[in-house]
């Protein structure tokens, strides 16, 4: 299967798990219907100053990483600064939130897998 990045559907988020401000959510891949396996796939665009919440993954994994911009990333409860190149992954159970702290746009790659 080929996927074309000019077929994104986008989406925008707002005050998203308690966070703050707008962000927008580009899906190369959504099939919620899965039992296991990737569920989605997404293109994060989060501006400076607005947040996703901290939040647990109850029935899933995610796995961000970071394509442009900074920010503060929140992992069970550990704030790091995360870079491009960075991986964040957030395991069935745990918890994480994502902040632009920066001036310029948040960009990483999100991928949700049910396990």
């Amino acid at each position: 299967m080929i996927i074309r990045g000019s077929s994104l559907t986008k989406e925008k988020k707002v005050d998203f798990k308690g966070g703050k401000g707008e962000f927008t959510i580009g899906y190369l891949f959504k099939d919620e219907s899965r039992e296991s396996g990737t569920t989605k796939i997404m293109v994060v665009e989060l501006p400076p100053e607005s947040s996703i919440g901290y939040h647990q993954h109850v029935d899933d994994e995610e796995i961000y990483y970071i394509l442009s911009g900074k920010g503060l990333a929140n992992d069970n409860g550990s704030i790091t600064e995360i870079r491009p190149g960075d991986v964040m992954i957030t395991r069935k159970g745990e918890y994480h939130g994502m902040e632009n702290h920066s001036k310029e746009t948040l960009v990483f790659l999100a991928i949700i897998n049910k396990v």
